[in-house]
């Protein structure tokens, strides 16, 4: 199945409206309930009184150096950042959308995946996170730049290289994570000659090291101690007790730990609206994740050949372990997740798709097991 232009673009405009609605509630909830926002765009007085120069670093100061110019020389309001920052993130939402639709039209899109596909760009935590002034909306774009340049294989690509950088120098954990993930696929993948893997592994270890180096600065744990380290995260854990959504998290294994960051709230102890929506998307996703494990199992002998599939897969567990590490908060999970999880989504979408096309025996698979 080909998708109709027509409705093709007019589903993406639907889906530029539905954002601008999302980033209405976003500005409304900062005003109302205060938040990072505030802190990026100058409004808080730890970021008042400096200059451009002296938020020349990495981590949040990247973000203030970079919105200083639009809020000291062109004096643009509050809003205005809102309406710059939700037009970044919708540039990341319509290329996790061209991953998605890129990775179909290689198998064949089945008819009945275009509903799912539909509904996975509706849910509203992505379009709500990416809309705040911030680093989710920069972060997003640029891995979901990173992952489609990385299917289509252009890693010299100008975008896949920009959008390496922007990770590592806002967001250096993350660029460490994927680099771990990097190590681990590239490590057991047989399709890459020796010596290119050498390479390619080494440099890998020697950037992660120096991402490493970056976290520990911003963390403020300043040097390798394990001790320090798990003080530090205990202290990052316990940080978020007073909050409404604080989550009990050291307390719980590590499986209570990745459900309750990927799929938490689930109603029970939903206080408001904002809750209630979150506890239906996070159900609805849980069911889509139980449907795409099913399908996972049944199709593994093919699934695993294809490296970008175990990469996602890989980078969202290494990322959730990591991070429950050192948030314990419903907010910050709901924040946070939406580096991975869409991620994780479009593989069971192209799972799902798979699914449909087997029933047909058009799955790519079958058919070059027919030929063979």
């Amino acid at each position: 199945m080909k998708f109709h232009w027509s409705k093709k673009y007019f589903f993406l405009l639907l889906l530029g409206v539905y954002h601008s609605v999302l980033t209405f509630f976003a500005y409304h909830y900062i005003l109302t309930e205060g938040g990072d926002s505030t802190i990026y765009w100058f409004k808080n007085p730890s970021t008042q009184y400096h200059s451009w120069l002296d938020f020349f670093n990495y981590g949040t100061d990247a973000i203030l150096f970079l919105n200083y110019p639009f809020v000291h020389f062109l004096q643009l309001p509050f809003v205005w950042g809102f309406i710059l920052y939700s037009f970044v993130g919708f540039l990341g939402i319509l290329q996790l959308y061209r991953l998605s639709v890129l990775m179909l039209q290689e198998q064949g899109i089945h008819t009945n995946t275009v509903y799912f596909l539909y509904g996975l760009f509706l849910l509203p935590n992505l379009h709500f996170w990416t809309s705040f002034i911030g680093k989710e909306a920069i972060i997003f774009l640029a891995l979901s730049t990173l992952f489609l340049k990385g299917y289509e294989k252009k890693f010299l690509s100008v975008g896949f290289i920009l959008s390496f950088i922007i990770v590592f120098i806002i967001r250096p954990h993350v660029a460490l994570m994927l680099l771990i993930t990097l190590v681990f696929v590239l490590g057991f993948s047989t399709r890459i000659v020796l010596l290119t893997k050498v390479k390619l592994l080494s440099s890998s270890l020697a950037i992660a090291a120096i991402c490493f180096y970056m976290f520990l600065q911003l963390s403020e744990i300043k040097r390798f101690d394990w001790d320090r380290i798990q003080r530090f995260n205990l202290g990052s854990l316990r940080s978020f007790e007073h909050s409404e959504s604080f989550v009990p998290m050291e307390s719980y294994g590590y499986p209570m730990k990745l459900f309750s960051f990927y799929f938490r709230p689930l109603f029970y102890g939903s206080s408001n609206m904002y809750w209630w929506v979150l506890s239906i998307e996070n159900l609805l996703i849980l069911l889509l994740h139980v449907l795409g494990v099913i399908l996972l199992f049944r199709y593994r002998k093919y699934v695993f050949q294809h490296d970008f599939v175990k990469f996602i897969f890989l980078f969202a567990l290494i990322a959730g372990l990591l991070f429950v590490q050192r948030y314990s908060g419903f907010g910050i999970f709901a924040r946070t997740k939406i580096m991975m999880q869409p991620f994780v989504l479009v593989v069971f979408l192209w799972l799902i798709n798979w699914h449909f096309l087997a029933r047909n025996k058009t799955a790519p698979f079958l058919k070059d097991k027919t030929e063979t």
